[in-house]
This record gives structure tokens, C-alpha cells and sequence, in this order.
């Protein structure tokens, strides 16, 4: 019976059920199924790794920027639109940090550009200050997202 049980449950034979070993967490298997597939020279993988992601989940966010920094650039354009979906609160925070204060461009670039695609309040005063930055790339895309914002 208990074999059976251990069957319809998923566990292992032999795995105790009375809940010795703690439940995986279902998000720790996302991100290794990320980190799989994301570690390929195929491309249509990769973006598809980096659909996997929840741009919510805090967990997220060093993946999206790490793709960010050294991927091709649709895998880097996906993890873009994982960005703009990022709710109102620390996490954005945390990406307006990275965009004023990161130290790779491409990061910067992406930041601006996944809050031009989906502003939530208070991006504009990091826009407007990523408008200082000495690559011209962010300071064009800043300006872009500034101007998709006021319009």
C-alpha cells in the first residue's frame, strides 16, 4: 500500500512519507530547467528557457540579468519582456538600481528598455537620471522610454 501511495504521489520508493525530507520547491525545478536550456547555442532554446521565468518571482531576477549580459541578443530581447513585466515594488526597485548604477551597458540598455515597453510609476525619475549615463546607447534608449512614457 505504501509503495502504491509513494507511485501516485511521485515520490521514490523508499522515500519515507511521512514528510522527512522537505517538499521540493516547485520554482527551484523552473530554474534548473532554466539553467539547462538557456546554456545552448540553439536560440529558439534559449528564449524559450527564459519564457520560463516568472519576472515576479525574485529568484528571477539575477537570471534575467545575467541574459542579459552575455546572450544573443533574442534571448537578451526575451529577457527584456520578462523585465517590463515586472510588478510595482522592490523588484522594480531593484531594477531601477540596475540601471543607474549597473556597471555592464547592456544591462543599463535592457533595464531602460523593459520600462519603456511597461512603465510602472516611478521609472521616470530613474529614466531621467539614466539620462546622465556615459553610453550613449542608454541615454538614446532612455530618452525613448521617457518619451514613450509622457505620451
Amino acid at each position: 500500500m505504501a509503495l502504491a501511495a509513494a507511485v501516485l504521489l511521485g515520490l521514490a520508493p523508499g522515500r519515507a512519507l511521512s514528510g522527512d525530507a522537505p517538499a521540493a520547491d516547485p520554482y527551484e525545478r523552473i530554474l534548473e530547467e532554466f539553467r539547462k536550456k538557456v546554456e545552448t547555442a540553439d536560440v529558439d532554446r534559449a528564449v524559450g528557457a527564459v519564457q520560463l521565468l516568472d519576472p515576479a518571482n525574485e529568484r528571477s531576477m539575477p537570471e534575467l540579468v545575467r541574459v542579459l549580459k552575455a546572450r544573443h541578443w533574442r534571448v537578451r530581447g526575451a529577457g527584456i519582456e520578462a523585465l517590463s513585466k515586472v510588478p510595482p515594488g522592490p523588484l522594480r526597485s531593484e531594477m531601477r538600481l540596475h540601471l543607474v548604477t549597473g556597471d555592464d551597458v547592456w544591462v543599463r540598455e535592457g533595464m531602460a528598455y523593459a520600462m519603456a515597453i511597461g512603465p510602472v510609476p516611478g521609472d521616470a525619475e530613474a529614466l531621467a537620471g539614466a539620462m546622465d549615463d556615459k553610453e550613449w546607447r542608454v541615454r538614446r534608449t532612455a530618452s525613448r522610454a521617457l518619451g514613450e512614457i509622457v505620451s
